[in-house]
């Protein structure tokens, strides 16, 4: 592998969430990868502010992001993607 080139991987990649009839395009944030030491294995969503940068609880619903097809998996509240 190339496990060797990194100590550390972190990765950025754009969801779209539908809500209804609505597409929302929104950013996530993970680790994949920290050398010596344990880490979070969760996604987050994140977002850049005036303030600075919001990052969201992990987010349990979503499937397939490292494959590069993100989708929501359908949730109790009739949402999904």
């Amino acid at each position: 592998g190339i496990s060797y080139l990194a100590d550390n991987i972190v990765f950025i990649q754009y969801l779209e969430r539908f809500e209804g009839r609505k597409v929302e395009l929104r950013k996530a944030i993970g680790v994949l990868k920290k050398r010596l030491s344990s880490f979070e294995r969760t996604i987050r969503e994140y977002e850049v502010t005036s303030s600075g940068l919001r990052v969201s609880d992990p987010l349990p619903d979503l499937d397939h992001i490292i494959g590069g097809l993100p989708r929501w998996a359908v949730s109790s509240e009739g949402t999904g993607g």
